[in-house]
């Protein structure tokens, strides 16, 4: 009966660190494809962003409209999401002027 306990014990906190596992893999994923957008690696972006999506459809019930709706918003970041610097060419040279016209250097 001890042995029964210990080893449910034991597999509830498997299950646990198996659930905590899979959240912080797909957080991960996600957290890389932030950096890449923001550094403008737009191919790593996108090998972040299919990552993200085939580690949901692999490890979670995409029967789940929660798990459904996140795979479409990611599905949705990915196609809408372009890696365009800004011109700011106006903004330097109106800086330039700037320091021209002050006598800054």
């Amino acid at each position: 009966m001890i042995y029964k306990k210990c080893f449910e014990l034991l597999n509830n906190i498997h299950l646990k660190t198996s659930k905590e596992y899979l959240y912080i893999n797909l957080i991960l994923h996600l957290q890389a494809a932030k950096i890449s957008m923001l550094n403008g690696k737009h191919i790593l972006f996108q090998e972040s962003m299919n990552n993200s999506s085939e580690w949901i459809k692999k490890y979670f019930d995409i029967e789940n409209l929660l798990v459904a709706n996140t795979l479409t918003k990611i599905q949705e970041i990915q196609q809408n999401t372009f890696l365009t610097l800004p011109d700011i060419t106006e903004s330097l040279s109106l800086l330039r002027r700037y320091k021209e016209n002050t006598g800054l250097e």
